[in-house]
């Protein structure tokens, strides 16, 4: 995954439908968040990665598709199941909301 920058994610926010722009900000999404941190065990830096490549998918920024591949580079310590239930977890709870809050 290209590294994007602070500027590329906030004008990639600001470009985005505006219930997409209040999901991103909402304390629902916060909570999302915090509950896939304490059931895949991720520390602090692992769930910063894990956001980044979550915002710049839910942006359009990098394809759903390479969502897999994305999260194994940014956390290769994961093994290949590790990998797979997390991106399970990101697609169903955090890409299908913000899919289903826009249409």
């Amino acid at each position: 995954m290209k590294s994007y920058t602070f500027e590329e994610l906030r004008s990639a926010r600001r470009a985005s439908p505006m219930p997409l722009q209040h999901f991103i900000l909402s304390p629902t999404l916060t909570n999302i968040y915090a509950g896939i941190e304490k059931k895949h065990s991720l520390n602090d830096t692992q769930m910063y990665f894990v956001l980044r490549v979550v915002s710049a998918t839910m942006l359009g920024l990098e394809s759903e598709t390479a969502l897999e591949t994305n999260i194994h580079q940014a956390l290769p310590e994961l093994s290949h199941a590790a990998t797979l239930e997390l991106v399970a977890d990101i697609t169903t709870r955090v890409l299908k909301e913000a899919k289903r809050r826009v249409l």
